[in-house]
């Protein structure tokens, strides 16, 4: 593998690693943020209904105090025969117009001296006993009517959930004796859940807890509220919604209904594509990187060193000690190249040298040759070699 692909291949793992760790790292860390945020706007939603809910107790509980605590039911407690006055006063319009679907007024020895049940879907009167009976038997309501203070809460009565609110009769300067009690409700019907969710802006509903087709969602955070002190849950039920739940509990602390809102994850959704714009901005950008990194270290290192290995194997194989290779400015590689330069000039001085000793070594055989033969003519004899055989002459570098 040439440098040229190693340095590619290092680039290419480094670019898909430093990507891999920082889109790891954003969605984790971006949407935990994203996460917790969708997670404060349920729990947001979530209070808003039951703010909502606590304003019609507290707008029942005003509407039942002002009727119990006053001088004209007060004065019909005492003459129940005077049936008109009340009747006159709790017409159906007036029943529309406060949001009530019951009205109930007992004394103190539990006989109802007035009762009227109004449907406010159909606008009519409804001829409803067993509710008159319920009311009338419940000790949250007798001890009400003992005391007084009044009171208000949440009841689910006959399967339906409903509001409820009692005050002790009393003049209207809230004094006693107390002559009864007065009962007032409101369901929680259709259009009130209706108008819920427009007030909260999220998808609201509300259930009974005994009831055995609660989603296992539902089921699931009615146990986790039950057991943990966090007032509201939130679970995530799939990719595109999310639920908030809160119980409500009745007159008598006991667990009756509970809240559900469901939201859009448009936070979550807003935040997975935030991850993805910046892990794809991320990858075109170490495109761009790697192609101008790589088209750097070709023009600036690559490129010298394949230039300079040319250089190198010319040099070889035409053996001129004479050419030197190109070192042009003052990086490792052009010291490379100086030290290759540097190099060949050591060559070249030692190439020299040698073929100076060499022709030196010649001179001096020629020389000792050519007095050995004089001196042989002198005696008349041949110079010989061992072995027998004869010696030829040396001429030195440069003599025929």
């Amino acid at each position: 593998m040439s440098l040229g692909q190693k340095t590619l291949v290092i680039l290419f793992l480094t670019v898909i690693g430093l990507t891999g760790i920082l889109h790891v790292a954003t969605r984790i860390l971006l949407l935990r943020k994203f996460a917790a945020l969708e997670e404060r706007e349920t729990r947001n939603a979530v209070e808003r209904a039951q703010n909502a809910i606590n304003d019609a107790i507290e707008t029942l509980s005003a509407t039942t105090n002002d009727y119990g605590a006053w001088d004209k039911t007060y004065a019909f407690m005492e003459h129940p025969a005077a049936l008109a006055s009340m009747q006159q006063e709790f017409k159906n319009e007036a029943l529309q117009g406060l949001h009530i679907n019951s009205v109930l007024i007992m004394d103190p020895a539990g006989t109802v001296a007035f009762f009227k049940a109004f449907d406010s879907s159909l606008k009519l009167e409804r001829n409803f006993a067993e509710l008159k009976e319920l009311l009338a038997a419940d000790s949250w309501v007798k001890q009400v009517g003992s005391s007084s203070t009044p009171a208000s809460g949440v009841l689910v009565l006959f399967g339906r959930p409903t509001l409820i609110a009692a005050c002790p009769i009393l003049t209207s300067e809230r004094k006693g004796p107390s002559r009864g009690v007065l009962v007032m409700t409101r369901d929680l019907d259709g259009q009130f859940v209706e108008n819920l969710a427009a007030e909260t802006r999220s998808s609201t509903s509300l259930a009974l807890v005994s009831d055995p087709k609660l989603e296992a969602d539902s089921q699931h955070a009615i146990s986790a509220l039950r057991s943990a002190t966090a007032g509201i849950s939130v679970l995530v039920k799939n990719s595109q919604m999310v639920s908030g739940y809160k119980l409500l509990y009745d007159i008598r602390g006991n667990p009756a209904l509970v809240l559900q809102t469901e939201l859009p994850r448009d936070l979550f959704q807003q935040g997975l594509t935030s991850v993805h714009y910046f892990t794809g901005a991320l990858v075109l950008s170490n495109l761009v990187f790697g192609t101008v990194t790589v088209g750097l270290l070709r023009k600036n290192i690559l490129s010298r060193l394949i230039h300079l290995n040319t250089e190198i194997n010319r040099i070889g194989q035409e053996r001129d000690l004479n050419s030197r290779v190109e070192a042009v400015g003052s990086d490792e590689v052009a010291k490379l190249g100086g030290a290759i330069n540097t190099m060949l000039e050591a060559l070249q001085k030692g190439d020299l040298q040698f073929r100076q000793i060499a022709d030196n070594i010649r001179q001096v055989l020629w020389t000792r040759l050519q007095s050995g033969s004089l001196m042989s003519a002198r005696r008349g004899s041949t110079p010989r070699m061992s072995q027998g055989r004869t010696c030829s002459p040396i001429p030195p570098a440069g003599m025929g």
